[in-house]
């Protein structure tokens, strides 16, 4: 009674199995089983060969040589064991693996490939073919050099250049905005999804609350004019008094903030 035959999962996430959830247990086996394949398509072989790789991903080992481990999966296992975990950074990881893809077209390179020349070429398609900001691309080589270093202490490849790959830094003079800046912001007419990330927004400038804590700022936190919540990145408890403009935007949510949209939107 507590399975769904036709979507193939636990009525619900909460459903429990030796105290892990049954439907994050499934989705960590499918991930198993799709990575499996991959790397089967690379070293060959038949059915038995597909048990093995997946039977050492389960119990966590790895029989992929190390100087032929591809990249893409290794990221993209990363990433959405992060999301599994409930980590926001997970959504990061996610941006970068699918400027990569794009980038790649279909290429499945090993982490042995990833030399000087890739650096040049993916910084210079990050710059004039995704027109992204100095910021931003340095946030994607952050990314990059932490999957590798990480891959690299796994003993998955032999040294290679990352090291060398240089994250661009912009000198920013606008430290913070003046609240006329602010005010500005409040004033303009939004509707919609815009409306709601305008107030998210200004809930941050009159708070401090980090994007990932946002949605904690509610009336339920509320006592005496002190919001109380735990912050999800350090595990500390925040306080902070409620300003007018905070009061002002719970009250047009009736005290609580609606869900958070995709980071797209």
């Amino acid at each position: 009674n507590k399975w769904d035959s036709v979507n193939g999962k636990a009525v619900n996430n909460l459903v429990m199995n030796n105290g892990v959830s049954v439907n994050t247990a499934l989705k960590t086996r499918e991930m198993y089983l799709t990575q499996s394949i991959q790397e089967l398509m690379v070293i060959g072989g038949g059915l038995s060969k597909l048990y093995e790789l997946y039977d050492s991903k389960v119990v966590g080992k790895r029989t992929v040589k190390p100087t032929g481990a591809l990249f893409m999966p290794y990221l993209k296992e990363y990433y959405e064991l992060l999301i599994l975990d409930g980590k926001s950074t997970g959504n990061s990881y996610r941006t970068t693996y699918r400027r990569l893809e794009k980038f790649f077209a279909g290429v499945e390179p090993t982490f042995s490939q990833l030399d000087m020349t890739f650096y040049e070429k993916f910084t210079r398609y990050l710059e004039q073919d995704c027109n992204l900001a100095v910021s931003v691309i340095s946030g994607q080589w952050k990314n990059i050099k932490k999957i590798i270093g990480q891959a690299y202490d796994k003993k998955l490849h032999a040294s290679i250049d990352y090291k060398k790959f240089k994250r661009k830094e912009e000198v920013s003079e606008n430290i913070a905005l003046t609240q006329k800046e602010v005010d500005k912001i409040s004033a303009v007419k939004l509707e919609g999804h815009l409306d709601k990330v305008r107030d998210y927004f200004l809930i941050q400038c009159y708070t401090g609350a980090a994007f990932a804590d946002i949605t904690k700022v509610d009336t339920d936190n509320i006592s005496d004019g002190i919001c109380s919540f735990r912050r999800e990145k350090s595990d500390e408890v925040s306080n902070f008094p409620i300003h007018p403009k905070v009061a002002a935007i719970l009250k047009k949510y009736n005290g609580k903030l609606p869900e958070m949209m995709s980071d797209q939107k």
